[in-house]
């Protein structure tokens, strides 16, 4: 996919969000790989939907081939997983999010350590049903920082945190992520993605 600003869609270098836009999204950057098209539609209800684990080693496969995911990675990396809430987490048996990142950490080069930094506190609605508007309000306060996690961990606040999921269109979820991050002192959060839809 053609690199692109997260919040403008227009063209950008690395996926970074351009300097115009910074004050409307809380990311520095969104690595995307491709469109949201009947195929990628496919491959993501396979895992999420048909429980098929091996369909986050293809995406992940393909997100590994990203040459700016690749250039994210730097010794410091962590990647957290978007969190599940524990009703859809017991349903569906695992997060596909961080099945992707497990997949990932396998691929990459460099040693990347998965962080649950994140949880989800709030049941919200599947975000594919929903307008622009209906999705900042449904994650609204969805996550916290786990803070118990994170004082076990001692995790350095200038890590390079990169959120993992398999979709976005509208980045909400992830950009919720990232305030809660940022909230908490950590400068460095970008997010990486399968595929964004329209």
């Amino acid at each position: 996919m053609v690199p692109e600003c997260p919040v403008c869609r227009q063209s950008s270098s690395d996926f970074l969000v351009h300097k115009k836009c910074e004050d409307k999204i809380n990311l520095d950057s969104l690595v995307v790989h491709c469109e949201y098209n009947d195929v990628a539609q496919k491959v993501v209800e396979l895992l999420k939907f048909r429980f098929d684990k091996r369909f986050a080693n293809i995406i992940a496969e393909k997100i590994s081939t990203n040459i700016y995911f690749q250039q994210f990675i730097s010794p410091n990396t962590i990647f957290v997983p978007v969190p599940l809430f524990k009703k859809r987490l017991k349903w569906r048996g695992f997060n596909q999010a961080e099945e992707i990142a497990l997949s990932l950490q396998k691929i990459v080069e460099r040693e990347v350590p998965i962080k649950n930094i994140l949880i989800r506190v709030k049941e919200t609605q599947q975000q594919a049903k929903l307008n622009k508007a209906q999705r900042m309000k449904n994650v609204e306060s969805a996550f916290e920082i786990n803070s118990e996690f994170l004082e076990l961990n001692k995790i350095k606040k200038d890590a390079n945190i990169i959120l993992i999921d398999d979709v976005t269109t509208t980045c909400s979820t992830l950009d919720e992520c990232a305030k809660i991050l940022e909230s908490y002192g950590f400068k460095n959060v970008s997010g990486v993605v399968f595929a964004r839809g329209k």
